[in-house]
């Protein structure tokens, strides 16, 4: 008890209000939506990547655009 007055803590009911800030979102109440969550989420991730990389493969073709229309 004398160590963990030193510490200064804050009281409890400080600290239960700040655990509300981090309570589970839906996602996290359950641990089957959590999965599908976390699949749909990685699953946009990686179309996302996709594109990217799709985009620098283009990007030449999308510069020379660019400059046509700046001089348009």
């Amino acid at each position: 008890a004398p160590i963990l007055e030193r510490l200064n803590l804050p009281a409890a009911h400080e600290l239960a209000a700040a655990a509300k800030l981090f309570r589970p979102t839906i996602w996290g109440r359950s641990e089957s939506v959590a999965e599908y969550a976390n699949l749909l989420f990685l699953t946009q991730y990686t179309e996302m990547y996709r594109q990217l990389l799709a985009i620098g493969a283009q990007l030449p073709l999308l510069r020379r655009l660019l400059r046509s229309l700046a001089d348009f």
